[in-house]
């Protein structure tokens, strides 16, 4: 019998109403099962998908779509390096950072921090900085005519760390922050140690919170002409350059032809490109891990619900042994009929399959537009916030094919076993 008539057959036997009630009973809860499995799996692999988006979201709120770094050295030369990048197609924004350690005291508290510095203005259009300035909610280069110290914003750690809490009504507090460095050249004097370090101050305008500890930590973010005095740099000295990609830009492919672009340039092997991602590599990996592992232990549970499937076509083919006797009086061959009860089997899969996924989707999509399900509010008069859900194309493949291929072993199973029957039935 062909392929085509099997199949028919296959799908009669499942739908028609069986005398069996047990039977079919067992029939349908193996469909729940492998429905509730795929709708699990499609659930918990979009609220990762959400979780790396609020990562994603974060990091841009300070962090650049492409990073340049020395590899050998400390420093790089920003004034052969900027011109260069600045003219690849592709790059909106490009601007130079200093950074490193250094010692701030304010009051009697002191503590380490990293001085970070670029040209503010810029560091405004390349990030999302404006949004997360708190009290007193100004941006350095917005106040002027202030010149008593450079002015800065810092951490909302680093002012936890200093204990620097600013009224609200003030603009600046009436104590600096002193930042203290070592000199990188010179001898130490013991008699008076503090010649051995080069001191500013800073007026403090701005507290942030990124939500990233990168930068929530220990940071001051302050301009360059107060920084490169201090770690006595020159003015074609940086630590990194950072490049804000244009709109639609494809940021990966952006950061290769950067890399090539820097590698015709003298010492291109003391260049390191990074996208936003690679700097942020530990942290996706983690998610990544996260998500697939969770996906291996979910798929176990699909590998039980076969065994549902397996246990219940085994019934089947007991409850249908009069049918066998009839297929075969007709001119079924044993291994048409393996075929025909392993067809079975692979149709209770897909329609489970099919059930989860479609189930799944709903669910997905339903909490990714309407935030049903919450993670228990963040606070005294804050709402709850929405347990985070992407839905992607991706993941559907990801899941469909070890269900593939539990539902092509279970047929296989079940084809074997209803051939060993047809041998019994017939002596």
């Amino acid at each position: 019998m062909g392929y085509l008539n099997l199949s028919r057959l296959a799908w009669r036997f499942i739908t028609i109403r069986r005398s069996a009630g047990a039977v079919s009973a067992i029939a349908s809860v193996s469909v729940v099962g492998i429905a509730v499995a795929v709708a699990a799996i499609i659930c918990v692999l979009s609220v990762f998908n959400g979780f790396k988006d609020i990562l994603t979201q974060r990091s841009d709120t300070m962090l650049a779509d492409i990073e340049i770094l020395p590899t050998r050295s400390k420093t790089l030369n920003s004034d052969s390096l900027l011109p260069v990048v600045r003219d690849i197609k592709g790059v909106s924004l490009a601007t130079d950072v200093v950074s490193d350690k250094a010692l701030a005291i304010y009051n009697s508290a002191e503590a380490p921090v990293t001085l970070y510095a670029a040209d503010l203005n810029t560091l405004r259009r390349m990030t999302a900085i404006d949004s997360i300035i708190e009290q007193p909610g100004r941006f350095p280069s917005d106040i002027i005519g202030f010149e008593e110290a450079p002015q800065a914003i810092i951490a909302v750690g680093t002012a936890g760390k200093l204990g620097y809490y600013p009224a609200l009504d003030r603009e600046e507090s009436s104590e600096p922050i002193y930042l203290f460095t070592p000199k990188r050249v010179g001898a130490i004097n013991p008699d008076n140690p503090m010649a051995s370090f080069i001191t500013d101050s800073v007026r403090v305008t701005g507290i942030y919170r990124s939500e990233d500890e990168k930068f929530d930590n220990n940071t001051i973010i302050l301009s360059p002409e107060v920084v490169r005095p201090l770690f006595m740099y020159d003015d074609s000295q940086a630590t990194s350059i950072i490049v804000k990609a244009q709109p639609g830009t494809d940021i990966g492919r952006l950061a290769r032809t950067v890399s090539d672009n820097l590698k015709k340039l003298p010492h291109s092997d003391n260049l390191t490109v990074r996208t936003r991602e690679q700097m942020q590599q530990t942290t996706y990996r983690m998610v990544n891990i996260e998500k697939w592992v969770t996906f291996l232990l979910l798929s176990f549970m699909l590998l039980i619900a076969s065994f549902n499937i397996i246990s219940t076509m085994t019934m089947f083919v007991l409850d249908k042994q009069h049918s066998i006797r009839t297929l075969r009086a007709i001119g079924l061959t044993r291994r048409d009929i393996g075929r025909l009860f392993g067809l079975q089997s692979l149709y209770v899969t897909a329609v489970g399959t099919l059930v989860g996924l479609l189930l799944g989707l709903l669910l997905s999509l339903g909490q990714q537009h309407f935030g049903w399900i919450t993670m228990g509010g963040g606070g005294e008069g804050l709402p709850n916030v929405p347990y985070p859900v992407r839905v992607l194309a991706a993941d559907f493949p990801a899941v469909i094919v070890p269900i593939a291929l539990i539902a092509i072993v279970t047929a296989l199973i079940t084809a074997a076993f209803a051939r060993s029957r047809c041998a019994q039935t017939r002596q």
